[in-house]
């Protein structure tokens, strides 16, 4: 028996009907058969058939041809348009009949919009005050047809339990405008979610692996507001399908519809305009999955939620500036602002708030040189200073907050080589005493030239050319150097510094248990030690195909010595290094995988060029920490990387070390591979300087010797 409603009768299933009837079948019979009730069939055998189809006139249609006509053209215009924004246009110019006949009127226009989904989703409950989602949605496609703006995001943040929620068009996606956004939507609930989840944004921290951690601006923006930023696990993105929902009736309804009732003239008028969109057509209505309306549920949520801060994050572009001390101006991206003579030489707080143009200047906490609106203009990199804000999703997109880097000159006049209509550098039109862009750079002193020039390389980060290039002009004057030998001693005098600097750092990185270096190897002490195969490999030509090295020898022969030297001159030349050993390297791998960090670590000891690996076979492995140790090694010979290896057993017992003889086998496979092997079996440099001592202190002779 079918359950809820019947099922039309086809008019073969009519004529079967009619053959059971004939052979004396009772309607009972037929309604196991065919799954009709039996009132229906003998109704139907009394009538000689089904009710024919009611044909409904053009006087009686909700759709009629005026109607039709008027979404016809609306269609025409945006083919784009649902059959709810047509239901809410055609509705406020008087249209009387429901939404249903207008989605089977669009149906019939243009078809289905979606097919059967592949299996129903499980949706994911949270309780009121719980959780709250956020993200962006790209909308700069939609911006640019219609000619609104070249780069146009929209964030999008909701209350999981009551679906309430705030869309907010800007265009940025960095940190500042993130966490700007985050706190509009807690002004505007007038409280805090316990949990405020999104995807892996690059604006608020960074991948390792399958965990994501925060960084220090995003810390401290959820430790003032009190709430916990989760981000979704790879791969999970139905964890968030609450905010990504929405933004298909932003794209396919709201955005279409303005095509239609009239563009807006700027981001502003954009957003009031949205305000006023989900307030009726969203937050007023019933919700599809909750069945109540979003406004009404908020308002019972609201009392779940945490207290707002007392003050509020400051989202705005902050930095700081030193202020030239011969001349009263900063430089923001490139433009030059003039701030009062009081402040010359001193250090000034530059900030623009976000989507604003206005540049203001504080100096000891006291507003000195406040910005006409405008006075900041547009550019396409991001905020004040986009190298500093480049993770943000791996995008440049426009920010109200960026000056130019360049003003727009007028054309030149031909054939005008000067007078009133020659362009004029930083020029801007300008009212009040605010800062504002210099219009021409002034005729300055050797001195100050020496201190700007001073300035300007400090803030290229060129702190060796800064600091010698006014000796080198100098030595240059009286020594009568070209401006190439200048150039050419300055930027080599900056490169060395540099070299210096990335090494010290590699040293630091490859953390050294102490430098040692060939030539302090006493080769006498330790025959056995082929000299020309040492000093072939430090040539480094086993760095170019990924060699392994292996020591192998009794505690004290010098293994360390040698494996951290060649390793030293690998990092001195260019190349990653780093130290390790074998216990410390499996121990960490270890906690990485507990931690759900294993990729990120694996990184650590697979990534550098060179590794050396101290005291393999000091202390037995069990299996988790032999499969660590093979990983290691495997991925190294993959990539082809040099691994040094040092050793006091020899490697038929390495089956003991490893506890599996498979495993022990693989390693060696990998590690034997085109190895150098130096089999060191002299005396240990710690016995030798023991037995010194006690010599000394045995045998007088000896003692007044020394």
């Amino acid at each position: 028996m079918l359950e809820g409603p019947l099922l039309m009768m086809t008019q073969e299933e009519f004529l079967d009907v009619l053959a059971m009837r004939r052979q004396g079948i009772s309607c009972v019979e037929i309604d196991a058969e065919l799954g009709y009730h039996p009132a229906t069939i003998s109704k139907w055998v009394k009538a000689g058939g089904p009710p024919p189809v009611r044909e409904v006139t053009a006087a009686d249609r909700v759709v009629d041809p005026r109607w039709a006509d008027r979404l016809t053209a609306l269609l025409v215009g945006n083919p784009k348009l649902l059959a709810k924004s047509l239901f809410e246009i055609v509705s406020a110019e008087g249209f009387e009949g429901s939404y249903p006949t207008v989605a089977r009127w669009v149906r019939e226009q243009r078809g289905p919009r979606f097919r059967a989904a592949d299996g129903a989703s499980v949706p994911i409950e949270t309780p009121p005050g719980e959780e709250a989602q956020f993200d962006f949605s790209d909308c700069s496609t939609w911006a640019q047809s219609v000619g609104l703006a070249s780069t146009l995001w929209c964030f999008g943040m909701i209350l999981c339990w009551s679906r309430w929620r705030l869309w907010w068009f800007t265009t940025s996606v960095d940190r500042h405008h993130t966490f700007e956004g985050v706190a509009r939507f807690f002004d505007a609930a007038g409280g805090v979610p316990k949990v405020a989840r999104t995807d892996r944004m690059g604006a608020l921290g960074q991948s390792q692996g399958r965990r994501f951690v925060l960084g220090a601006e995003a810390l401290e923006f959820a430790r003032h507001h009190g709430v916990e930023i989760k981000a979704c696990q790879a791969g999970d993105a139905k964890r968030k399908g609450k905010v990504e929902r929405p933004f298909r009736d932003l794209k396919e309804s709201f955005l279409e519809e303005l095509v239609v009732t009239g563009l807006p003239s700027s981001i502003a008028e954009l957003n009031q305009r949205a305000g006023l969109w989900v307030d009726q057509r969203v937050h007023a209505r019933a919700h599809r999955s909750t069945g109540v309306a979003p406004i009404e549920r908020f308002a019972s949520e609201r009392e779940f939620l945490g207290a707002l801060p007392v003050r509020r994050f400051d989202t705005d572009y902050v930095e700081t500036r030193r202020v030239h001390r011969a001349l009263p101006f900063i430089t923001w991206n490139g433009v030059r602002y003039s701030v009062p003579p009081e402040c010359l030489g001193q250090l000034v707080e530059a900030r623009v708030p976000v989507d604003s143009t206005e540049l203001t200047v504080r100096w000891a906490g006291n507003v000195v040189a406040p910005s006409p609106p405008g006075s900041v203009e547009r550019d396409r990199r991001v905020g004040p200073d986009a190298s500093t804000r480049c993770g943000d999703r791996g995008v440049g997109v426009e920010s109200a907050a960026s000056p130019p880097s360049r003003r727009t000159r007028r054309p030149r006049t031909a054939g005008c080589t000067g007078g009133p209509d020659r362009p004029r550098r930083w020029r801007l039109r300008h009212r009040g005493s605010g800062p504002h862009p210099l219009r021409r750079r002034p005729i300055v002193t050797a001195v100050s030239v020496y201190e700007q020039i001073k300035d300007d390389l400090g803030y290229l980060q060129l702190d060796r050319a800064a600091e010698c290039f006014a000796t080198l002009a100098e030595t240059a004057r009286e020594d009568d150097w070209s401006h190439v030998e200048f150039l050419a001693r300055l930027v080599a005098e900056q490169a060395d510094a540099t070299r210096n600097r990335r090494l010290s750092a590699r040293l630091r990185y490859a953390r050294f248990p102490f430098r040692k270096t060939i030539s302090e190897f006493d080769f006498e002490f330790q025959p056995t030690v082929d000299r020309r195969l040492v000093d072939d490999l430090a040539t480094l030509r086993f760095m170019d195909t990924g060699r392994p090295v292996l020591f192998l020898g009794q505690p004290g022969c010098g293994k360390t010595h040698l494996a951290v030297a060649l390793a030293t001159l690998a990092v001195e030349a260019g190349y990653r290094g780093y130290f390790t050993n074998a216990e410390e390297m499996v121990a960490n791998i270890a906690q990485a995988s507990r931690e759900g960090n294993l990729a990120s670590k694996l990184k650590t000891y697979t990534a550098p060029s060179v590794l050396v690996i101290d005291d393999v076979g000091l202390l037995p492995m069990d299996r988790a920490a032999a499969s660590a140790f093979y990983q290691v090694v495997n991925l190294r010979y993959e990539k082809q990387h040099s691994t040094i290896v040092t050793t006091n057993r020899g490697l038929p017992d390495w089956g003991e070390i490893f506890g599996d003889t498979v495993v022990a086998a693989a390693i060696l496979d990998r590690l034997m591979h085109d190895a150098v092997v130096f089999n060191i079996k002299g005396p240990s440099w710690r016995l030798r300087e023991h037995q010194a001592l006690t010599t000394m202190a045995t045998d007088p002779t000896e003692r007044s010797r020394r």
